[in-house]
């Protein structure tokens, strides 16, 4: 866990903000997605870190259902995020705030 909590730190250092985040698949766990927020640089309200990774990692994958998958943050979700991660079926998500 620690090491998956690092590398979200390390995805939200690339941003403009301290929000990054990792999409772990449950079964071999390991990273198969990385995100940061990008808000500001995309002038999107919607574009925080989680989002930009369920909606790019769905995309690229072409999948709906996140279920097999963890998702680790470096803060707490806000609720867009929240609703957005159990919408996707993702039942576990863990946050270290710094």
């Amino acid at each position: 866990m620690k090491e998956f909590i690092s590398e979200a730190i390390q995805e939200a250092k690339k941003g403009n903000t301290l929000y990054g985040a990792v999409l772990v698949e449950n079964k071999t766990n390991t990273i198969v997605a990385r995100a940061f927020n990008t808000v500001k640089r995309d002038s999107d309200v919607s574009a925080h870190a989680e989002l930009n990774l369920i909606r790019d990692f769905c995309k690229q994958n072409k999948i709906l259902n996140l279920e097999n998958y963890t998702l680790f943050t470096t803060c707490e979700p806000c609720p867009m995020c929240y609703y957005c991660s159990l919408g996707k079926g993702i039942k576990d998500s863990f946050w270290f705030e710094y």
